[in-house]
């Protein structure tokens, strides 16, 4: 399904049967006389609709489905380090992939408790706080000074499910400078 909607109402305009690339550029392209912005997913084919329907319209890539790059490389690395090395961390994944500083005490300990165990897995938590960080600042500046030290940090972590996601980081560059 390809769901349309207004990003100022949040309203859903139109949702359509297919994602098929023809058939979204048919039935969108005379559906506004001008956008300014859009707003869509990591999805190669929206970008080329937007581009080719609404030329002037700057792309934004979506918040969400930016960080869920980076949420699903450090659940994937979890993920097989359980399955390598017997981490276990499946009765605290929830508190492994939220927001550290948004942890209580008791949720901090527990975390610290599992990263002291396994350097591997502190790793791969720190790429991930260093990823919410970078798409939480409002500077492109200090983003771009983020995005080179995260960078620093995977290869020298050798973080492979991380190399992945920052390689859709760098496909979708500008659309995510527009996000900030």
């Amino acid at each position: 399904q390809f769901v349309l909607m207004d990003g100022d109402s949040r309203k859903i305009i139109a949702i359509l049967e297919t994602r098929q690339q023809s058939f979204v550029k048919e039935h969108i392209s005379g559906m506004f006389g001008r956008l300014e912005t859009i707003t869509q997913d990591l999805w190669a084919p929206y970008r080329s609709i937007a581009r080719s329907c609404y030329p002037g319209a700057k792309v934004i890539a979506d918040p969400f489905h930016v960080v869920r790059q980076f949420m699903w490389a450090f659940s994937r690395t979890r993920i097989a380090l359980a399955k390598e090395q017997g981490v276990k961390t499946n009765r605290h994944w929830r508190l492994l992939t939220k927001r550290y500083s948004k942890l209580d005490e008791r949720g901090k300990e527990k975390v610290m408790i599992l990263l002291e165990a396994n350097p591997e897995l502190m790793a791969a938590h720190t790429a991930k706080e260093l990823a919410l960080e970078m798409y939480s600042c409002k500077d492109k500046a200090l983003y771009v000074e983020l995005l080179e030290i995260f960078k620093n940090y995977i290869d020298e972590h050798n973080l492979d499910e991380f190399q992945v996601a920052y390689k859709s980081v760098i496909n979708w560059h500008d659309e995510i400078l527009n996000m900030i």
